[in-house]
């Protein structure tokens, strides 16, 4: 059963009106109007958020897992949603690989650990950690599926050609020209090991090392430790980074100093920023490659 189709099902069997559901979902602080509703229920809207999804579930007594896993494969693209189905199907699974693969070498308990971690992430967030992490292994080893005896009868030719040769990943993207949040599907060879955004830059201060307003940043995420967010230990001075001060993204060259950290900037009518208060910084990550489009 489809998104739409799902949802109609919940509303119908709820027996609220969608002014009903509308005032509820206000109630859970996810404002929406019932002609929102109306149309994602009728299939004319793209498949809500997941905090959404969950929510609107909640209201209506359906199964919010169901109802996520739908919006999810729904927005995936078509060429990789019976992919992602046998991901859905298998999610245990699946789950159970990755731990085994992202432990040391006979560290059982360490699987375990993994493995509950995953567990308790979100739906969306442990697909995501599933697809991308499967899919980048299927990149470096494409024999994996095969030896692992994950094909099933279900999986038709060009099925297995997607699967072995066309591996796509999901990556979040920010855009800090419009100030939105989305995701877009890209091939999972262009997505390294680890967790990751695209950053979508919203001027010129980078200009002299190719990165312009509206280039597509990949940005590798900095797990910072808890306690250690303050002095920024992860930073290594001179290289390139993302970062938030006082609710503005930046991307500079960052260099530290005993007390402060100086943003450089690639344009030479840009001075550079001197930061002395490291409290004020919300570190994103590394930058990792940047493109442009001008076409877009």
């Amino acid at each position: 059963m489809n998104y739409a189709d799902l949802l109609s099902k919940y509303i119908y069997e709820s027996s609220m009106s969608l002014g009903e559901i509308s005032i509820q979902m206000k109630e859970k602080n996810h404002p929406i109007d019932r002609s929102y509703i109306s149309k994602l229920k009728n299939g004319t809207r793209p498949p809500a958020s997941e905090k959404v999804n969950r929510a609107l579930a909640e209201v209506l007594g359906g199964d919010p897992d169901k109802l996520i896993t739908a919006g999810y494969l729904e927005k995936a693209p078509k060429e990789v949603q019976e992919l992602i189905s046998n991901y859905v199907d298998k999610i245990d699974t699946y789950t159970a690989i990755i731990a085994m693969f992202c432990a040391e070498p006979e560290q059982l308990k360490q699987v375990k650990d993994i493995y509950e971690n995953l567990k308790n992430l979100t739906i969306e967030d442990r697909l995501d950690f599933i697809t991308n992490k499967f899919n980048r292994m299927i990149v470096d080893r494409p024999d994996i599926p095969k030896d692992l005896s994950l094909y099933t009868r279900t999986l038709n030719d060009s099925f297995k050609k997607i699967y072995t040769e066309k591996p796509l990943s999901r990556i979040e993207v920010w855009d800090t020209i419009k100030n939105e949040a989305y995701h877009e599907w890209i091939a999972a060879n262009k997505i390294p090991f680890g967790k990751y955004i695209y950053l979508i830059y919203n001027d010129d201060s980078m200009i002299n090392i190719k990165i312009n307003k509206g280039s597509k940043v990949l940005i590798k995420i900095i797990e910072t430790k808890l306690g250690e967010s303050d002095n920024l230990n992860n930073i290594e001075s001179g290289k390139l980074y993302a970062l938030i001060y006082q609710d503005n993204v930046y991307i500079r060259r960052v260099f530290l100093q005993r007390d402060a950290l100086t943003l450089q900037a690639e344009n030479s009518e840009i001075h550079p920023l001197i930061i002395n208060d490291l409290k004020d910084i919300e570190l994103i990550g590394m930058v990792i490659s940047a493109e442009f489009d001008p076409n877009e």
